[in-house]
């Protein structure tokens, strides 16, 4: 007669006789050392699947730190081709409008990445995909946050500056 063998994960185990003929935990066993090396084998595998959560974690909370490190890291970031000087020194209609626009132009590209990685979300949600155990979706809908804010803050900027414009115009009028 051939022992039984566990073959959950990796190599197979041999499982005592007395374990094969449903023995309990709790008995003598816990001198036995083959019944030591069956209890081993289990806890190497729930050890294995709590490293993979916490490193999963890990790596999600590390790419969020990373994408919103630049934007704490300054005050208020202005959009490419606007210039502290600029937007301190805007009086005119046509000043305080390219402002605006550059801050509308600037919101667009976080928009169109919170749309995208909400659709990758969508996907990994998808039966099937090891993604969801490892933190992809979790990832993706925190991004999908953080550019949705970005592009809020870009469009209230935009807004504030063209009130900016109209007040400006109908002063000179």
């Amino acid at each position: 007669m051939r022992p039984a063998t566990l073959a959950a994960r990796g190599p197979a185990v041999p499982v005592p006789s007395r374990v094969a003929h449903g023995a309990t935990r709790g008995c003598s066993e816990a001198s036995d050392p083959e019944h030591h090396i069956l209890s081993t084998h289990v806890l190497s595998n729930h050890r294995e699947d709590l490293l993979m959560r916490i490193g999963a974690g890990m790596i999600t909370a590390y790419a969020v730190i990373a994408l919103l490190a630049p934007r704490l890291a300054t005050a208020e970031p202005l959009p490419t081709g606007l210039t502290a000087e600029a937007v301190q020194s805007a009086t005119t209609p046509e000043q305080h409008r390219a402002i605006a626009d550059a801050y509308a132009k600037e919101a667009e590209d976080p928009r169109a990445k919170a749309v995208a990685h909400r659709h990758m979300d969508s996907s990994y949600n998808e039966p099937g995909y090891l993604s969801s155990k490892l933190g992809f979706p979790r990832h993706c809908r925190a991004l999908t946050q953080a550019y949705e804010t970005a592009a809020k803050e870009a469009d209230g900027l935009a807004k504030a500056h063209q009130a900016m414009a109209d007040k400006a115009a109908r002063k000179a009028k």
